[in-house]
């Protein structure tokens, strides 16, 4: 039945994704609503809420305010906070109040902006679409007007660009992540002041889609910048943990831009257009994700495999692994599992976007629980890498069980409960 829920809770919807991008940056937030939408913001899709302080308002509108479309009263409100409040930039977040009554937020835009001299920034968010749609939103949003402002800073040496008909993606065979095509060195121009003394330059990398709602745990964050350390960059920006309003307006430097959700698609390729920035699709740290979160599982059944009326289950043909996470993270899983045992079957579900062209046959987008339940039903799996929560509504699986979470599901980041 469409929209029944009897196991999963729901979802973290788009303006809480919109909010998560902006929450680190300094500016003034301000969620279009009553006093409801930004209290489950912040009380249950927002976990830095508690440890780290940000100009997040409700507009707090009355009946009246809402059905009347009292516009003034909100930008007088907002000015009113920006002349207390040392801020970057004022962000008006929608909800499905001022979708309903159709509130004009590029109206709103021009009226502070007349007001006021900060950046400003308007998400149509509405509550009916799922947070990455207002991750995606937000990026965008921002780095639009930061380009408008001219305040998106160019590169060292600019007078050489990149060629731009290398910003066409290539899908690799496997599905699992696409990389632009490097444009030779030097053609780039990247800024050459941030160098060491040996006179190497200083290598960075940006990474979108990595908001705590994109995360499965808070330790990925230092997964991720581990594993590009690895690499060879010296310097690591996730746009969306940690990164400050000043590295969003230095892209432009950045040697190469990764999407590891597909909420951070756009993003990178605004940059690849207006930079020639390469661009990657993938979630580095992946595997040492995977392999921490079956350590974990190990350790948890290690007391019941040394039972002597339990076995381990043993694998008879190929095997199955269904991965149900964000796309490009179980496709870069996929990737991993496929170089240990080549010809094992793995599909990548999600409840949330998928991009076609990372799909393969037998991928899925989840919509509905029965849709996960009829999917488990017809793989047969035997190995599963999910959030724990779903375990629930396939209390007949009988394979192996690796939690990885997905805090955008469950609410819940621990990588054990």
């Amino acid at each position: 039945m469409r929209g029944l829920r009897k196991v999963l809770t729901p979802f973290a919807p788009d303006q809480s994704g919109a909010e998560s991008v902006l929450y680190e940056l300094g500016g003034i937030i301000v969620i279009l609503d009553a006093g409801g939408c930004a209290g489950n913001i912040c009380g249950f899709d927002e976990p830095r809420w508690s440890s780290r302080k940000s100009a997040v308002f409700s507009a707090g509108l009355r009946d009246m305010d809402a059905v009347m479309g009292r516009d003034r009263l909100l930008v007088k409100k907002i000015c009113r906070c920006a002349e207390k409040i040392d801020a970057s930039f004022v962000a008006v977040i929608g909800t499905p109040v001022p979708a309903v009554i159709g509130t004009d937020l590029s109206a709103v835009k021009r009226m502070i902006e007349a007001q006021i001299s900060l950046p400003v920034l308007t998400m149509a968010t509405d509550g009916m679409h799922l947070y990455d749609r207002g991750v995606q939103l937000a990026y965008m949003a921002l780095l639009r007007e930061l380009d408008r402002r001219g305040m998106l800073e160019e590169p060292g040496n600019s007078d050489q660009k990149p060629d731009r008909a290398a910003g066409h993606a290539n899908q690799n065979p496997d599905g699992a992540a696409r990389d632009m095509e490097r444009p030779p060195d030097g053609a780039a121009g990247r800024m050459e002041s941030a160098a060491f003394p040996d006179g190497r330059r200083t290598r960075r990398a940006g990474v979108f889609g990595v908001t705590p709602l994109d995360l499965p745990n808070g330790q990925c964050a230092e997964l991720i910048r581990l594993a590009l350390q690895a690499e060879g960059y010296d310097e690591v920006i996730l746009y969306g943990d940690g990164a400050a309003l000043e590295d969003y307006r230095r892209a432009g430097e950045n040697d190469v831009n990764i999407a590891a959700s597909p909420d951070g698609l756009e993003a990178v390729h605004f940059l690849n257009q207006r930079f020639g920035t390469p661009v990657e699709v993938r979630f580095p740290g992946a595997v040492r994700m995977l392999e921490r979160a079956e350590r974990e599982r190990s350790d948890r059944e290690k007391a019941d495999y040394n039972r002597p009326d339990c076995e381990r289950p043993e694998r008879q043909g190929k095997s199955c692994t269904l991965i149900v996470q964000s796309q490009i993270l179980g496709c870069s899983i996929r990737e991993a599992l496929i170089k240990q045992e080549p010809g094992q079957r793995i599909v990548v579900a999600s409840w949330f976007e998928m991009d076609q062209e990372l799909m393969q046959p037998g991928d899925v987008r989840l919509r509905e629980e029965d849709d996960f339940t009829h999917l488990v039903q017809m793989l047969k799996p035997d190995r599963m890498i999910a959030d724990r929560v779903m375990e629930r509504l396939i209390p007949a699986f009988e394979g192996t069980f690796v939690h990885l979470p997905q805090f955008a599901v469950s609410g819940k980041s621990e990588a054990a409960v």
